[in-house]
């Protein structure tokens, strides 16, 4: 089951001006307690001897702002890209479940895919080919569940999507993705 999460836009927004205000805020309140201070305990004769340090300070709290704001920058870039590709996968899963939610007769249904034991015979090459006629491809096994389901399928030979025709010894699934084992 998968699960569906979303922000609005705004209230990231709404943050993210929040944060800024109050460093803004936060900077104007420091600037004005340190002269303020340095008016009080140094008289105006001492202001322009510390002035110098004052500015130091603020200076540091401002690239202290400044590293914050542009850490939070790329955080909000990373969530909205983030945002965008689950989007993109939440768009998928409506289409998908707006399609059929039945196989094809003749064909058995395991989680959100349809599997058929073809009747044919032949190489690997053979039956990938009669699969994708049918609008599939051999099976590609990327969890213990669909492994149970598929043992139990059948107790017949027959071909998966793996093979290792780029380099011997490699496996590769018909999918593009490496063989693991867990």
């Amino acid at each position: 089951m998968y699960f569906l999460c979303s922000v609005s836009r705004s209230s990231k927004k709404r943050i993210y001006l929040g944060v800024l205000i109050c460093l803004g805020l936060l900077n104007v309140f420091l600037l004005t307690a340190l002269i303020s201070l340095g008016v009080r305990s140094h008289g105006y004769g001492c202001f322009t001897a510390d002035f110098s340090d004052i500015k130091d300070n603020l200076t540091d709290r401002l690239q202290h702002s400044n590293d914050q704001l542009i850490f939070m920058t790329k955080q909000r870039d990373l969530l909205r890209s983030n945002l965008t590709e689950m989007s993109k996968e939440l768009i998928r899963l409506q289409s998908l479940s707006k399609q059929k939610k039945t196989c094809p007769a003749g064909w058995s249904m395991s989680g959100s895919s349809c599997y058929l034991l073809s009747t044919n015979t032949g190489s690997w090459d053979e039956g990938r080919e009669d699969c994708e006629n049918r609008g599939g491809d051999l099976v590609v096994i990327d969890n213990s569940e669909e492994q149970r389901f598929i043992s139990t399928f059948t107790d017949k030979e027959a071909w998966i999507g793996l093979n290792d025709k780029e380099t011997e010894g490699s496996w590769k699934w018909v999918d593009g993705t490496s063989l693991t084992q867990a």
